[in-house]
């Protein structure tokens, strides 16, 4: 089964969304023995007769409903070739809800009806279904598969989000304002479901109640006294405003690289961090952590050491639910020069084994990170003032968090500059050596990206040489960053971008920023940018799932561009002076400018 956080994350990228629900999802699969069967019965009495009744189907509540379902959808789906469709069905579902985001409308609405059609080959009728387009939700309301309810809000894992303004807010809980014992309060602060922790900087403060409650030794029915009672009235107000709160859905989005940065902070109550997403000049809120601080006591420096401790370890989730987006570099930045010393020297110069081993394991996991996702992790400082974290690890109330709500959803205004102009301290803590590194400017906010390729195509007379050197930069590249990406298909993509950014500057402009009249290339073939922002068109088969993605989109080749040629010429002695035509296209999906 899926996992929610990673789910939730995913929800968060790209332009679309599509939402679905199988529609009575346990009570389409059968049991087949009678053993089975016995398992879920009850009785009635009819008349003066006791009639035992039994249920025929997989039923909701059943601890391993869940499990089967998603079991089922997996075998299913591997019942169909490995297209998008099936990846859909086996990857996207939480339970019976489904969640698929994407770039493309024309492609959402695509899968949505293969989807659907697959499901039903399984007996499952998705329904309740929803977007944030207006093409796929014209399509969906003319197949009868809106959710039947009046609400604006659609319910996702939890959360309210709004197809009009494509935002996210807590579902509204009714907070027992009149709880008097611990076990009434621990329940009403366990209502506010946010795994996101959107609103953590508030929420924080019920936990931290509760923390109070275990300090005082109280029993779980043991009424409050009258100042907690009136500490937990004034809390309860602030928590039953945070539905009023709105988070735009999309943080980031596939086809362009990114960057993150972790803000760290602590205090003597709790410690977290909060990630922000680099993309486009743009910085947006994508993920939150916050814990109390252990009952017994620790040092200021080894909280703060937690904090980002916690950071590293959440990082791993956050790159697995994005792993469709190419991020280069994770920025950690901390309020506390002994901690970066800490870290940076890997030298901790103290009696407190704990704080050792703890940066023993940041320093792992750092490697293992920079390994496993090719990225480079630098830590960085910034003073307590501008630590968006800071909000985290103070008691907010709703009042203060509503002041500081762009900082919180946006960060600080210079972490979208390029490159980020990191605020300036003397950092008298750290070595000298290690002052270089902090003050390194190699962290951007916005990546960008070369026009041309690395190396010009008329150098080389053949594509074998062009294509050779070009896959031996990219493979440096990925030994530096210690990066399991292909090299040569990343060579791929680059000079085929480059030749479509020579050829059709106007076409990829408009395609990269749609306003105004569209160029006629665009209309007359359909194009359109993929994930990995190179042109392709729509053919006539697209609505085939039997050829793969390369066939049924072919890439637009420039007519009489070098590159074009050295296709040609390399497909033409391939296949011994023939026609090439049949070769290049099955072989790597072009299509010339003309359809020839």
């Amino acid at each position: 089964m899926g996992n929610l956080l990673q789910l939730l994350l995913y929800f968060r990228s790209n332009e679309y969304v599509l939402l679905g629900d199988i529609r009575k999802a346990f009570l389409q699969i059968k049991l087949l023995t009678e053993e089975d069967k016995n398992r879920f019965c009850f009785f009635l009495k009819i008349g003066k007769t006791l009639v035992c009744f039994r249920y025929t189907t997989l039923i909701f509540g059943y601890n391993a409903s869940p499990f089967i379902l998603n079991f089922l959808l997996k075998h299913h789906a591997d019942r169909y070739p490995h297209d998008e469709c099936s990846k859909t069905i086996g990857e996207n579902f939480y339970v019976d809800n489904l969640i698929k985001t994407g770039n493309v409308p024309e492609n959402l609405a695509q899968l949505y009806t293969n989807v659907v059609k697959r499901l039903e080959e399984g007996y499952f009728d998705l329904r309740s279904c929803s977007s944030n387009c207006e093409e796929l939700r014209h399509k969906i309301e003319k197949d009868g598969r809106m959710p039947q309810h009046y609400s604006q809000y659609e319910k996702v894992l939890g959360y309210n989000y709004d197809t009009k303004s494509d935002s996210l807010s807590l579902a509204k809980t009714d907070s027992d304002s009149g709880a008097n014992t611990k076990r009434r309060i621990l329940a009403a602060v366990a209502a506010y479901f946010h795994p996101l922790s959107l609103c953590v900087p508030v929420t924080i403060r019920g936990r931290l109640f509760i923390s109070e409650l275990w300090k005082a030794r109280l029993g779980w029915d043991e009424t409050v006294t009258s100042t907690q009672q009136k500490s937990w009235q004034s809390l309860s107000k602030d928590l039953s405003q945070l539905s009023s709160f709105t988070f735009p859905r999309k943080s980031l989005r596939e086809g362009s690289t990114a960057n993150l940065a972790l803000f760290c902070d602590t205090s003597k109550e709790a410690y977290g961090f909060v990630a922000y997403g680099l993309q486009d000049d743009k910085s947006n809120l994508v993920f939150a952590k916050a814990r109390v601080a252990p009952l017994w006591a620790k040092s200021l420096a080894t909280l703060e050491l937690l904090a980002v401790y916690l950071a590293l370890k959440a990082l791993k989730t956050i790159l697995l639910s994005l792993k469709e987006i190419t991020f280069r570099e994770v920025g950690v930045p901390v309020d506390a020069q002994i901690v970066l010393s800490w870290v940076l020297s890997q030298d901790v110069k103290t009696k407190n084994g704990f704080a050792r081993n703890r940066v023993r394991d940041i320093a792992e996991m750092r490697q293992n990170l920079s390994q496993q996702f090719g990225i480079d992790i630098s830590f960085r400082y910034v003073p307590s003032e501008q630590n968006s974290a800071d909000l985290l690890s103070r008691r907010v109330s709703v009042k203060t968090f509503k002041k500081h709500i762009l900082n919180w959803v946006h960060g600080p205004t210079w972490l979208t500059r390029t490159p980020i102009e990191w605020p300036f301290a003397s950092l008298n803590c750290l070595r000298e050596e290690n002052k270089e590194i902090v003050r390194e400017p190699t962290f951007c906010g916005a990546l960008i990206q070369a026009e041309g390729p690395v190396i010009p195509f008329e150098k080389y007379e053949t594509l074998n040489k062009l294509l050779g050197v070009v896959t031996g930069v990219f493979k440096f590249i990925g030994s530096l960053k210690h990066s399991r990406d292909d090299p040569q298909k990343l060579a791929w993509q680059h000079l085929i971008k480059g030749m479509q950014g020579q050829a059709f500057p106007q076409v990829k402009e408009y395609l990269l920023n749609p306003s105004g009249q569209a160029p006629d290339l665009v209309s007359s073939l359909s194009l359109f940018l993929d994930e990995e922002g190179v042109i392709r068109t729509r053919g006539r088969i697209r609505k085939c799932i039997t050829f793969e993605y390369e066939v049924i989109y072919p890439v637009l080749l420039g007519k009489s561009h070098t590159f074009t040629q050295m296709i040609i010429i390399d497909a033409h002695r391939k296949c011994k002076h023939l026609s090439i035509a049949n070769y290049a296209y099955r072989d790597f999906g072009f299509l010339g400018q003309d359809r020839q």
